[in-house]
């Protein structure tokens, strides 16, 4: 019989999910439905929350995860952008136009190509995704409060897994 531990190996050694170990594992087309269907809860719940402290700041959840991927990856296109959030094009278009009428990030033109407009966070910017990011770590440690440290990390590096698809 196949173990979690097997699996977590499984995906340091290849950087995905081993899908035949996890059928092998006994989990079954119900109990796959069962965990898609708790992450979508789990996923409106985080969305409302996060939504909750960001609308604090004037920005939607979506704008703020937009921000924040700009801070992460520097000076970044929005073609960089939806390649790591997998947003549509028309989606972070409009999100990086209202971050830019907030004053929350700047853009201009690549020197090379003209078609492509680079953005950055500003001052500004910085400052509000410090503000959430406060909110969010004090809520994130009300709301996991309970949960021993080794179950954090397990559960981190299957939900990095499924990011990967």
């Amino acid at each position: 019989m196949v173990d979690m531990e097997t699996i977590l190996v499984e995906i340091e050694k290849n950087g995905r999910f081993p899908w035949k170990l996890f059928f092998l594992l006994g989990v079954n087309v119900i109990v796959q439905t069962q965990i898609v269907s708790k992450l979508l809860k789990l996923g409106a719940y985080l969305q409302r929350e996060g939504g909750r402290i960001t609308r604090q700041y004037g920005l939607s959840q979506q704008h703020f995860v937009v921000l924040k991927t700009i801070q992460e990856l520097g000076c970044v296109s929005q073609k960089e952008i939806r390649s790591e959030l997998l947003y549509e094009k028309s989606n972070i278009s409009k999100a990086v136009s209202s971050l830019e009428h907030m004053k929350l990030i700047c853009t201009h033109r690549s020197e090379e190509d003209g078609r492509i407009m680079f953005s950055e966070v500003t001052i500004e910017g910085e400052r509000v995704i410090e503000a959430c990011m406060k909110e969010f770590d004090s809520w994130n440690k009300e709301w996991l409060q309970d949960i021993p440290e080794q179950k954090l990390k397990e559960v981190s590096s299957l939900l990095q897994i499924f990011g990967r698809g």
